[in-house]
């Protein structure tokens, strides 16, 4: 069962989303995996925000979506259900979804030296 008192705002209406599909039993919760919900029938569900024309994935999230079908649910800010729905496979084929772009940033690693 998920804990809404650690959502956001936005996983909080992927939530309400997810329980129109599903009973609370059948959600799991878990910020620590590279999705935000597991449901019972085995599908994995990431949660993004719309920043203008956009949503962000670090390089290490990207890659892991690439290779794990996952459904990425996009909200933007004045809706509360899905503009966007993104299997994950596609992310390997192309980085524009209706008009939506992913755009993934390099996770850096400061060195010693950079400081």
């Amino acid at each position: 069962m998920a804990n809404i008192k650690l959502m956001n705002k936005t996983v909080k209406k992927a939530y309400t989303f997810l329980l129109k599909k599903y009973d609370k039993k059948d959600i799991s919760f878990n910020t620590r995996m590279p999705y935000k919900f597991l449901t019972s029938d085995g599908k994995r569900w990431e949660v993004k925000r719309l920043y203008g024309n956009k949503i962000l994935l670090s390089k290490k999230h990207f890659d892991y979506l690439c290779n794990n079908e996952t459904i990425i649910l996009v909200f933007s800010d004045d809706k509360d259900y899905p503009v966007l729905k993104i299997n994950s496979l596609e992310l390997n084929k192309r980085r524009v979804f209706n008009g939506i772009g992913v755009h993934v940033w390099e996770n850096k690693k400061v060195e010693d030296d950079d400081r």
